[in-house]
């Protein structure tokens, strides 16, 4: 009976530290949630335009300047620039598409944007921190926070544009693409094209 008596007991003290210890487990167990919320930054841009021309309004909106009665080896103000209007500093590169057309019996006809070697519309005031690769021309510098870059300042027709020209419209498209600088930098030994995906 002793031994019965003695195993009853080993076994409630086995369980009392058993139990103690879960108790003990459930006392240091903590859990805790948390809620983080995370927001990300943007880079803004605005492309606007100023110089000599009409403003031009679609839908309420300014698109850009026209000009008119434009003769061979008249310059003309246009200036359009890019203006840096978030936070976030950034790279840019814009493309300028250049088209030059006539009316020829009622229907629209590419006419030739070079005379020999010489540009027909002349792009003036471009200054050295644009580096023109392909397409597009990438500004070498970062653009900060409401910093303003000029693309060019005036447009310059050929004096040796001939009577062919006459009554001819064109349109100089500017294009502008920015892309953020942070964790985006030159690679060592790279370029300024290296930043943008291919």
């Amino acid at each position: 009976m002793k031994k019965k008596t003695l195993a009853l007991s080993l076994i409630a003290i086995v369980l009392s530290l058993l139990a103690m210890g879960t108790a003990a487990m459930f006392l240091f167990y903590e859990e805790g949630r948390t809620t983080n919320v995370v927001t990300t930054s943007g880079i803004e841009m605005v492309l606007s335009e100023t110089g000599d021309g009409t403003p031009v309004i679609e839908e309420g909106k300014f698109v850009g300047l026209m000009f008119t009665n434009v003769l061979p080896g008249q310059t003309v103000g246009k200036q359009p620039s890019v203006t840096n209007s978030g936070a976030e500093p950034f790279w840019l590169r814009v493309k300028i598409d250049i088209t030059l057309q006539k009316a020829v019996a009622g229907v629209p006809t590419d006419m030739p944007l070079k005379i020999g070697d010489i540009d027909v519309i002349q792009l003036n005031g471009i200054t050295q921190q644009w580096q023109k690769v392909g397409d597009w021309y990438y500004y070498t510098e970062k653009v900060t926070q409401d910093e303003t870059v000029n693309v060019f300042d005036s447009v310059t027709f050929a004096p040796q544009m001939g009577n062919e020209y006459q009554n001819s419209f064109g349109d100089i498209v500017i294009t502008a693409e920015a892309i953020q600088c942070k964790n985006n930098d030159i690679p060592a030994g790279g370029t300024i094209t290296d930043v943008w995906p291919k």
